[in-house]
Parts: C-alpha cells; structure tokens; sequence
C-alpha cells in the first residue's frame, strides 16, 4: 500500500519517509528517479520514556519540514507521543502532506484505539482527511493472498462525520472484482 501511495506521488517531489526501522526501499526508489531520502528517528519504545541521542519521530519530522516541501510518510505509529504529534502536525501546518500507518480495521477501531489505548479523545480523528482500510482477499483455497483496497472516507468536518467514497465489491475473481465509487453515480468511475 505505501509503494502504491509513493508511486502515486511520482518523481517531481521530494519524499520523506520516517521510519525507526528501515521498510522502505528507498535505494531502489532512488534508481527509478525519486527524489526520495531515508530518515531514521529514535525507536517508538523509547520515545515514551524520552531519553536517547536520536530526535523521536515528531521532532524529525519538523526539522525534515523546515528544510522545504515534501511528502511526509511515516510507516507505522506505534506509540501516544507519535499519534500525538501527529495530530499536532496536521493541525499546525496545513497543506502538509502526510501518509502514515495506524494499524485498525474500522472507523471505529481507529476510535478505540485513540481513546482507549493512546488516551486522545475521538474527536481528533477529524483532522485526518482520508482513512483507507486494506481487504487480505482469497479467491479459493490454494490461491494466493491479495492485499486490495476495501473501503476508503473521506472526513466531512462540517457534518462531523466519516464518508465512505469507495468500497471493494469482490467478484469470483480478481480480474472480476472491482472499486465501487460512492461519491457519485457515473460508470466510466468504477472501469479498472
């Protein structure tokens, strides 16, 4: 999903990801003419704690900002003080963008999590623009696993509320399955 989301940015601008361990191939991106760097942060475990010689991910992330324009994406938050700051990026500094990975398998799994697990009311979801969930799909017992787009809202702070703006309507096969568009009823939307 990240590298379809990288390919989607393209070659024209500058891509940073955030990671405290390497995922991203950024070496073979740079082959294909990205203009991509690798920026290693302090590991979440210990970010919590403070402490370190290493700048914890937020903090990279602001100095990685200060140097100009980018894409900023950050693998996997996996501590409060990320999800935090976060938060706090997409608040202070509009127009940014900013992919990152929160693990959850609904709207109101990410809601939970917040809330429960990192302490942050619900209502900080709103400043994410859009939530994209993943679908593991099996077409048949021994087939191979495809990791395909499942449901994707976009968020409408006016109505206070998450829209669904596309769903996955599996098919007997993969070439068969196709994205349904919800936004709006035109065909030529949902042609693969």
């Amino acid at each position: 999903f990240t590298a379809t989301k990288i390919a989607a940015i393209g070659t024209k601008k500058r891509i940073l990801p955030i990671q405290d361990i390497e995922e991203i191939p950024t070496r073979a991106y740079r082959k294909r003419g990205f203009h991509i760097g690798a920026v290693q942060v302090q590991s979440s475990d210990k970010e919590e704690i403070g402490g370190g010689n290493e700048l914890d991910l937020i903090s990279m992330t602001n100095a990685a900002l200060r140097m100009g324009d980018a894409c900023v994406i950050i693998n996997e938050i996996r501590s409060r003080v990320a999800v935090q700051g976060v938060i706090n990026l997409l608040n202070s500094q509009p127009g940014i963008f900013l992919l990152y990975n929160l693990h959850a398998r609904s709207i109101k799994d990410i809601q939970d999590r917040l809330e429960l697990v990192f302490g942050l009311p619900a209502a900080s979801m709103f400043s994410t623009d859009r939530y994209t969930f993943l679908r593991k799909v099996r077409f048949g017992r021994k087939t191979r696993i495809y990791r395909m787009l499942g449901q994707q809202y976009e968020t409408d702070i006016k109505e206070r509320k998450f829209v669904e703006v596309f769903r996955l309507e599996r098919g007997e096969t993969v070439e068969t399955s196709r994205l349904k568009c919800l936004f709006f009823n035109i065909p030529e939307a949902e042609e693969q």
